[in-house]
């Protein structure tokens, strides 16, 4: 399954959203990230881990 996404740059990408998905699961169960899985594996991880940031700086802040 794929879908795409619009670069920072403004191109569109291909993303593999099962691997994107995979990421995200990985990041939510404290798997280490390691190098190697890929473009759409990173984006997923990154994408989760940013998301949980900034959740905790929220719970910190109370600004729920």
């Amino acid at each position: 399954m794929y879908y795409y996404i619009v670069s920072t740059k403004g191109k569109a990408k291909m993303i593999d959203a099962m691997e994107f998905l995979k990421g995200q699961i990985d990041c939510q169960d404290g798997i280490k990230h390691e190098a190697g899985h890929g473009d759409s594996y990173d984006r997923g991880y990154a994408a989760q881990y940013e998301l949980e940031q900034v959740q905790a700086a929220e719970s910190e802040l109370n600004v729920r």
